[in-house]
């Protein structure tokens, strides 16, 4: 059906203020984000930051993924997603980390083929040019 979907969300875990372990704060998570769907066109957005409040290491993280589908038919449809990443550390340092995937489904019968590529730039949050990633999905499945 066609429309618009958002939504919200808010944790908190208890951490008691500990310097030995780097703890300044109870940890604090947010969501938001939304969908829309029109005719066979679907796409979304989403915001997460997590306040990890580690007073020596990585403060918080924050993160936009926003993607998008389109079903050609009954049995082709296509998307692509992406996802950024923003690492925070207490220092004020700060390292990206972004993914790109393009994915197809056909689907014909009791089978499916599905294919993905899959981009990821500073895995792990370094910068270093062996963490700049590329793979390839190729999947078939039959149901009886």
């Amino acid at each position: 059906t066609d429309g618009l979907n958002v939504f919200g969300g808010y944790s908190v875990i208890d951490q008691v203020k500990n310097a030995a372990a780097g703890y300044d704060k109870n940890r604090t998570q947010y969501a938001i984000g939304a969908t829309y769907a029109i005719g066979s066109l679907t796409m979304g957005y989403q915001w997460t930051r997590d306040n990890r409040q580690l007073v020596n290491s990585t403060n918080y993280y924050e993160n936009d993924a926003f993607g998008v589908s389109f079903n050609v038919n009954d049995d082709l449809s296509l998307s692509v997603g992406v996802h950024q990443s923003e690492k925070n550390d207490a220092s004020g340092t700060t390292t990206s980390n972004d993914a790109t995937s393009l994915q197809a489904a056909y689907s014909v019968g009791g089978a499916s083929l599905k294919f993905a590529r899959t981009d990821v730039d500073n895995a792990s949050y370094s910068t270093a040019v062996a963490n700049d990633k590329e793979g390839y999905t190729l999947a078939l499945t039959l149901a009886f």
